[in-house]
């Protein structure tokens, strides 16, 4: 099971998500990096952090322009063609 979250603030510690993990109750824990996350938090091998770096500045190069932001907030073309290249692979 992978676990997912926007913002990974983990204000109880980490402890029951370790034990959780050696328990085998999920495999992955997945957050963005739009809040501080801690060293130790970065090393636990669960754990993976999602850069939005270029999703932010995809947003805000966008509402500079006064382009539509459909296309990032709708991502249905994007996953279609990422489906295509997956299949041309196999």
């Amino acid at each position: 099971m992978f676990l997912f979250a926007t913002f990974g603030l983990f204000t109880g510690g980490m402890d029951k998500f370790d034990q959780a993990y050696a328990e085998g109750c999920f495999d992955r824990l997945f957050t963005t990096d739009l809040v501080y996350q801690k060293p130790e938090l970065l090393e636990k091998e669960y754990y993976f952090s999602i850069g939005m770096a270029r999703y932010i500045a995809a947003l805000i190069d966008r509402m500079h322009r006064g382009d539509s932001l459909m296309e990032l907030v709708k991502p249905e073309k994007r996953i279609r063609q990422m489906v295509e290249l997956y299949r041309e692979k196999e």
